[in-house]
């Protein structure tokens, strides 16, 4: 056997491990929780930024969707415009036809009433020109 001092526990090595474990039980928690509430924070901050990202893409797809149903409705609308405008011509077409077979109407009725005005009058002057004459 060989003969040295012995280490014992309740000498100075004791003290000093009892002080460094303290100490590093300490230094250890402390910078476990200092970790554990930076993770907390950089999780929350993550979760929150996370929750706006998704909402403001259900906004940016609503917002799509409606941009793009209004186009379809604006290129609906043109061809129904340009196809009112191109009805609205022909009517205007049309009313002019009308207004001129109107016009040549009257025009026949001014010529009827004139030409029946001169057979009446063709008729008085060859009635008074019978009774001149005593037929």
């Amino acid at each position: 056997m060989t003969q040295g001092r012995a280490i014992t526990m309740d000498g100075e090595l004791w003290e000093w491990l009892k002080v460094g474990g303290a100490t590093g039980v300490g230094i250890g928690g402390g910078a476990g929780v200092f970790m554990g509430t930076l993770l907390f924070f950089r999780w929350m901050l993550n979760f929150i930024a996370g929750r706006t990202d998704i909402n403001q893409q259900r906004t940016d797809t609503i917002r799509n969707e409606l941009i793009e149903e209004l186009r379809e409705d604006v290129k609906i609308l043109k061809s129904e415009n340009k196809e009112m405008r191109e009805e609205l011509a022909e009517c205007e077409r049309r009313h002019g036809i009308s207004d001129r077979k109107i016009i040549e109407l009257e025009g026949m009725l001014q010529a009827a009433g004139l030409a029946r005005q001169m057979a009446q009058q063709s008729r008085a002057a060859d009635t008074l020109a019978r009774k001149e004459r005593g037929e």
